[in-house]
Formats: C-alpha cells, sequence, structure tokens
C-alpha cells in the first residue's frame, strides 16, 4: 500500500533541507550531510548507530493520519497574500 502524499518511512531525514539546513545553520554536524546523496533521504538505524552521533534528534507525529483524514482545501486569492495586523489594543489611563 502507498503511503499518503507528505508521509515518510521510518528513518526518513534531511541533509541540506528542512531540520538538517536548521542544524547545520546553528552550528551541529549533520550525519545526513556525508551519507545522502540528495538534500533528503532515509537512514537505517543500524547506519545511525556505526556513524557514532554526538546527538540523535527524533521527530514524528500523527502525520499519517492527519494526510488520510485532510479534506483539499479551497482555492484562496493570492492578489493579496501579506498577513493582516491585529486591531490595536486599547489605551488605559488611570
Amino acid at each position: 500500500m502507498a503511503q499518503p502524499r507528505g508521509v515518510n518511512e521510518p528513518g526518513a531525514t534531511y541533509s541540506t533541507a528542512n531540520l538538517g539546513a536548521i542544524i547545520t545553520a546553528t552550528g551541529g554536524t549533520n550525519i545526513a550531510d556525508s551519507l545522502l546523496s540528495g538534500e533528503e533521504g532515509t537512514l537505517t538505524l543500524e547506519k545511525i548507530i556505526e556513524s557514532n552521533p554526538k546527538n540523535i534528534i527524533a521527530t514524528g507525529g500523527e502525520w499519517q493520519k492527519q494526510k488520510i483524514n485532510e479534506k483539499p482545501r479551497p482555492a484562496t486569492s493570492t492578489s493579496d497574500t501579506r498577513p493582516t495586523r491585529p486591531p490595536p489594543r486599547p489605551v488605559w489611563s488611570s
């Protein structure tokens, strides 16, 4: 059975994109940089352990359930995609 779009298999990781880019930008060493040929891919648990990383960041969530139950969003106007500002707060004086 094919996985829904946006759902990754266990061991999916990033080298120069997504969380991998954050690791590099904050001064960390991302083992995926030397183990993947592109910006994303899958690493086996054995390969991760063999690399003897100082830290391991593991993420996850209910993404599969969310993607299966997600309904298509209606098309929106792209004429003005700027966020709107909240109304100003009232000023109180005593």
